[in-house]
């Protein structure tokens, strides 16, 4: 309990690859009042390391963008786009739109949620946010209501190692995505911020 989050999260990274179970032990003045019991252990969970309260969703918000809309997921198949496309069919979008420029990536989020069981039309979309017509007859043809764009480079390193690529595809990505979303009069456009993924303080 007194080690910081940093110092719990480098450690579990060290031993993740070996079979070990790790548990949260309360304050020895519980354990010694027999508060808690050794058998009562808890298991170590993402919230204990987050450093923060777990923000929970706006499920009126959600609603409103998602239920019953024509969505479109940028960069769907990344670990950020991924998620929001779980949640986009959990929230039973009539079309999902999943649109990414990675293949692979793009066939195993298609196939995972199509496992859920949902009545959303679920359709893949091979394409790069960067090719304007691309993006546009993507919104013209499904007339998609709502955009979450999350195509972007987001793993630092590599990023700061090839920064014209990385402005190519973020910023322009993101500008084409945003006019393509306005000449199509596309209801909501949501930018995902890699910054915030990166940097959950700043």
């Amino acid at each position: 309990p007194s080690a910081s989050k940093h110092t719990l999260t480098s450690l579990f990274k060290e031993i993740e690859e070996y079979s070990l179970k790790v548990r949260i032990l309360p304050g020895l003045a519980e354990l010694a009042q027999g508060k808690i019991l050794v058998s009562e252990l808890k298991e170590v969970d993402v919230e204990d390391l987050l450093g923060r309260r777990e923000v929970e969703a706006n499920q009126t918000l959600l609603k409103k963008n998602i239920f019953g809309k024509v969505v479109l997921i940028t960069g769907a198949g990344g670990s950020i786009g991924s998620e929001i496309s779980r949640q986009v069919v959990k929230h039973k979008a009539s079309k999902v739109i999943l649109l990414d420029s990675n293949e692979y990536s793009l066939f195993t989020i298609k196939n995972e949620i199509k496992q859920m069981n949902s009545n959303s039309g679920i359709y893949s979309v091979l394409g790069n946010v960067t090719n304007k017509k691309r993006i546009m007859d993507v919104l013209s043809a499904f007339e998609v209501q709502t955009v979450y764009h999350a195509a972007a480079y987001k793993h630092v390193s590599i990023v700061e190692e090839n920064p014209f690529e990385a402005v190519y595809n973020n910023i322009l990505g993101t500008k084409i995505c945003v006019n393509s979303a306005i000449e199509t009069k596309v209801e909501t456009f949501v930018l995902i911020s890699t910054d915030k993924a990166v940097r959950p303080t700043n």
